[in-house]
């Protein structure tokens, strides 16, 4: 049953991206005519779930991840050359468009338009969905306010909508977090709150693709959003964000976080339905020399501190070690230890061949170094060193269970064991090496982000990127681009299409440059 769930949801994604050739490509991405209004909202709402960059597809890596986030995280490791922090525009539009005309903005707007010419009496059977696609809209739409600052939001989607063309204005970032924060709240109350008909509920299960209908789950989902939201926000507007998240963790019968890893909202993959796609998106990625470790991270960060996450995030060289490529090597120092194996690759189990490798959405690990950050800065929930154990526990105990239940890719020749998990001896010397208990304030808040930006690795590489630039955290050296001096941008550039499309660019025009920094990174200012 859920095999046919996933082909009609793929068939739906076909009508629901099939645009018209000769129409402009505003109408693709903000006020498309040509999508369905056929179906029903359950099934656009999977479609809204369906989306290839929450899950692990070949496109999201080839294009986005090893092009963009990764390298301007030092993820992965790139030789210096001309415009190498100038993404490709193509792969800059695909990401716009991915959220405008493909998954999110076009389904939910499609959902609120047949939502509303539902009979009144068969709303409640969908009206679960249209809360839980509001979730997913906030989620999407905050990231996307995190990679290029104000965004048309608001307004998008209007002809879906409401059929009438509506060129949509920019909405300011701050604004689409503001009302993301304030929303969130409601969404609590409603997942807190609704009881569930029998059927809605068989259609939560079916068409869930996420959380297969739990909503205890969504509640969890739409707390730890929140928190990360208010987070992200609060050295813009720290009284704001410090009142909220002291609400939240100070009342967690009402503000139910993810808390452990059996509640990660993960995006499930498998052989059998939808196999993740990250050995062809990573080998044959942006970089030309493949996605190659930094020095900084495997060997600085984690090797240094006998990190045990290092055997499930890589895999040894030609002579057993662990290597990663320093920032300021030239091309052909590069491509000659890449090409004779001198350099680790991603670990060949949990990440390249692993076909069940997961989207993720959020993490009981990443809500536990929140959590570590709110007490060290305020003074607030549990102490912070335990937070912080717990967080690194939580994240070595997830890897490592993406180690151990990895679906080997059929097309590969080689069978690799599950690595054994580490001991507690191993665990807690790693712990010790870190030496929390001793650090100054700023030096345990740096302790924090690093291992959230650890944590975060290749699989949130959007997030790692964002925490880098509000935090500053872990401090990294980037070689300059040789030709224009440029460094990392502090945001991506509006794509050439929607420039000379949408005719209310002008008003973001003076902002459109890779030095405008977003709303909520002001620590340097």
């Amino acid at each position: 049953m859920k095999r046919k769930i996933i082909t009609q949801i793929l068939a739906l994604a076909v009508i629901v991206m099939g645009f018209s050739s000769c129409g402009d490509l505003i109408e693709e991405y903000y006020i498309n005519p040509n999508k369905t209004t056929d179906g029903n909202v359950a099934m656009l709402f999977a479609n809204m779930e369906n989306n290839g960059y929450v899950r692990q597809t070949y496109g999201k890596y080839a294009t986005f991840v090893t092009g963009v986030t990764a390298k301007y995280t030092q993820l992965i490791q790139m030789s210096a050359s001309a415009n190498m922090y100038t993404p490709s525009q193509s792969y800059n539009y695909s990401r716009w468009n991915g959220f405008y005309a493909s998954n999110i903005m076009g389904s939910y707007r499609t959902m609120e338009k047949v939502y509303a010419e539902v009979e009144s009496g068969q709303k409640p059977l969908y009206e679960v969905f249209m809360k839980m696609g509001k979730v997913i809209l906030y989620a999407q739409g905050c990231l996307m306010a995190d990679y290029w600052g104000d965004i048309p939001f608001s307004e998008a989607g209007s002809l879906d909508r409401y059929n009438t063309i509506v060129y949509p204005k920019y909405d300011k970032a701050e604004d689409i977090y503001a009302d993301a924060i304030e929303e969130l709240v409601e969404l609590n109350t409603y997942f807190d709150t609704v009881s569930l008909s029998s059927s809605a509920q068989d259609l939560t299960a079916t068409y869930d693709i996420w959380m297969q209908g739990d909503i205890s789950r969504w509640q969890k989902f739409t707390n730890s959003l929140r928190l990360r939201l208010l987070m992200r926000m609060s050295n813009y507007d720290e009284t704001t964000a410090q009142a909220a998240v002291t609400a939240m963790l100070s009342n967690p019968t009402t503000y139910p976080m993810v808390d452990d890893n059996s509640e990660n909202i993960l995006f499930p993959m498998n052989p059998d339905e939808l196999c993740s796609s990250l050995r062809t998106g990573l080998t044959d990625g942006a970089v030309s020399e493949g996605a190659i470790p930094s020095y900084r991270l495997l060997n600085e960060i984690m090797l240094d501190n006998e990190d045990p996450r290092v055997p499930v995030y890589w895999d040894p060289n030609v002579d057993g070690e662990y290597r990663g490529a320093k920032h300021d090597l030239t091309e052909s120092e590069l491509s000659s230890l890449w090409s004779n194996d001198y350099i680790s690759k991603f670990d060949s189990l949990t990440i390249i061949n692993n076909w069940n490798c997961p989207g993720i959405l959020m993490t009981a690990s990443e809500v536990s170094f929140f959590k570590a950050e709110a007490n060290v800065r305020w003074g607030i929930g549990d102490d912070a060193a335990d937070e912080y154990e717990e967080a690194i526990r939580q994240s070595i105990d997830f890897y490592y269970s993406l180690n151990e239940d990895a679906i080997e890719d059929e097309s590969q020749t080689f069978t690799r064991d599950p690595e054994t998990e580490p001991t507690e001896t191993e665990i807690c010397a790693f712990l010790t090496n870190l030496d929390f208990a001793s650090a100054t304030t700023e030096g345990k808040l740096e302790q924090i982000h690093t291992q959230k930006y650890v944590h975060f690795f290749i699989l949130q590489s959007g997030q790692a990127w964002a925490e880098l630039r509000r935090t500053g955290y872990p401090e990294i050296t980037f070689a300059a681009d040789p030709t224009y001096g440029y460094m990392p941008p502090e945001r991506l550039l509006y794509p050439d299409e929607e420039k000379g499309y949408n005719v209310n660019y002008p008003d973001v025009k003076d902002e459109d440059t890779r030095d405008t920094k977003i709303f909520w990174d002001v620590l340097d200012d």
